[in-house]
């Protein structure tokens, strides 16, 4: 049998609101472990872990720091079986739960051999044995960095928000004039940081000279070609760490001016902090692995972010049960840092399911975007509405339908050498194109992205996107050419054994409106 790659914990669990905590939680300690009832499966719970401790925890074999905020679980089957213990639903991000399984009392535990790991655990249990469950926060490793968007526009393709894949350099072109906005991140995650304390000096005649604060608009003024923008990062209780990028400032309208040398590197490279795990909203199911998944379906994107020019964009999944029996579903996102699952659920013949804000609510993410990996042991039809609030009144959006992706002959799917064909993109002043990539197979992928004008002629030059398995990445068009008004993109597969799919994202430049692009094969 095929066991799950994916569950989802049912909503009404995932909208209980934590009451405020001023001590430790109940089970903060081995002897005091919540019981989870064998002969009362699924079991869930939602638990406040703020305030735990991790006073006489045993050591954690999976993860490196120490983890902390831990609390215990006691559970002994009544069948010997594979049981899936999920806390991939628990919030915020920064919380990170781990999850170890021991054996014998607690004043001498015995660490169950391949039994920990980070969000979810599957392991195969023995009737009759007692076993404890520690959920701890595992540390955050920061290695902070410097964005810089211009305009609204990140000029970094990183890192979250539209734009896509690829990695930060330490040079930036840039005009007198424009504005532009630093912000700080963790280049190990490419989330943006907000605890400690920020410290900016941002060059050579600008306005402002200083500031403080994870990000902080800012622009230049004649005369000036070249500058840095420094970075100071005090994280909580620890030493400061300093990051420098190169500001190359040419005349509004002017062509970028060239450096001579690659410009200084970033100041202490590769210094790294620590942060404990603020703990957080453990929501924790327990309960048998998963029944075989007989059918997969794909949905291109999805996300949860507020882009560059402050809009929010969340995505509504929803599934429909094309069967006369209960279907099983799975839901995996997908992202450029790999790949998380949620807790799956039940639908009832011909039954339908809706979950608002998939990205946040059934995977306990924000400030993130990927595509929706769906699996089921029945016939499901399933899609995702993209939208943003109007300040007007009523919303912006598009929706996209999930695509077969076991069928090797469906429009979702590229094997070795086929094309993929986007119409109806634009890169120019009016509009943008993102063109994203999921990897369907288990090996890196090669994708090549090219722009194709009325004529069919390439336009600019070829994107060479590598996918790791089981991921999204995400590039700009205007990678390839700054001009395509009107025109296609090809995407081909070009490695021997993978399987992957294309889609992009028209966005409008004066009103954010994004719409999708379905792929279609190439004869």
């Amino acid at each position: 049998m095929t066991k799950p790659r994916a569950l989802l914990i049912p909503v009404a669990i995932l909208a209980l609101a934590l009451p405020a905590a001023a001590a430790p939680p109940a089970n903060d300690a081995c002897a005091a472990a919540t019981s989870i009832p064998g002969l009362e499966l699924p079991f869930s719970t939602v638990l406040d872990t703020t305030q735990a401790t991790a006073t006489g925890d045993p050591a954690v074999s999976c993860v490196t720091p120490t983890p902390g905020k831990s609390v215990w679980f006691s559970f002994q089957p009544q069948t010997t079986d594979s049981y899936a213990f999920d806390a991939t639903a628990s919030t915020p991000a920064a919380y990170g739960p781990v999850l170890a399984l021991y054996t014998g009392g607690c004043a001498g535990l015995t660490p169950v051999a391949n039994a920990c790991s980070r969000n979810r655990l599957v392991a195969t249990l023995t009737a009759g044995t007692t076993y404890y469950l520690l959920v701890a926060g595992a540390a955050v490793v920061v290695d902070p960095g410097i964005r810089i968007a211009s305009n609204g526009v990140d000029l970094c393709p990183g890192g979250p928000g539209p734009g896509g894949g690829g990695d930060c350099g330490t040079t930036y072109f840039v005009h007198v004039g424009e504005s532009l906005s630093a912000r700080a991140y963790n280049q190990l995650n490419n989330e943006l940081l907000t605890d400690g304390t920020f410290a900016w000096s941002l060059g050579t005649n600008a306005a402002p000279p200083t500031a403080t604060g994870p990000s902080t608009p800012f622009k230049y003024t004649a005369p000036v070609t070249s500058t840095n923008v420094v970075l100071t990062w005090t994280p909580p209780a620890q030493s400061p760490i300093s990051r420098q990028v190169t500001m190359s400032v040419s005349a509004s309208g002017q062509a970028p001016a060239s450096l001579e040398g690659p410009g200084p590197l970033p100041l202490a490279a590769g210094e790294t902090a620590t942060l404990p795990s603020p703990g957080g909203a453990l929501r924790l199911l327990v309960q048998r692995d998963a029944p075989e998944w007989r059918y997969a379906y794909v949905v291109p994107s999805v996300a949860s972010t507020v882009n560059a020019y402050g809009i929010p964009f969340v995505s509504d999944f929803s599934v429909v049960n094309m069967e006369t029996f209960e279907t099983t579903v799975g839901l995996e996102l997908w992202t450029s840092g790999g790949r998380r699952e949620a807790s799956f659920f039940t639908l009832a013949a011909r039954g339908a399911k809706t979950i608002a804000d998939v990205v946040k609510n059934a995977f306990g993410l924000e400030q993130t975007y990927g595509t929706l990996f769906v699996s089921s042991t029945g016939r499901v039809t399933a899609g995702a509405r993209t939208w943003a609030p109007v300040a007007t009144g009523g919303t912006n959006g598009q929706y996209a339908l999930a695509g077969d992706a076991k069928n090797p002959s469906s429009a979702a799917v590229l094997l070795t050498g086929e094309v993929g064909v986007l119409p109806g993109v634009r890169q120019d002043a009016a509009f943008r194109t993102n063109v994203g990539v999921y990897n369907l197979g288990a090996t890196d992928c090669v994708v090549e992205v090219e722009a194709r004008d009325d004529f069919g002629r390439q336009v600019g030059s070829t994107i060479a996107l590598t996918v790791p398995p089981t991921q999204y990445a995400q590039e700009p068009l205007s990678k390839a050419t700054a001009n395509l008004p009107s025109g296609s993109v090809t995407v081909t597969n070009a490695t021997a054994g993978c399987v992957v799919g294309g889609v992009a994202y028209v966005i409008d430049n004066v009103t954010q409106d994004p719409y999708a692009v379905s792929q279609r094969k190439r004869p």
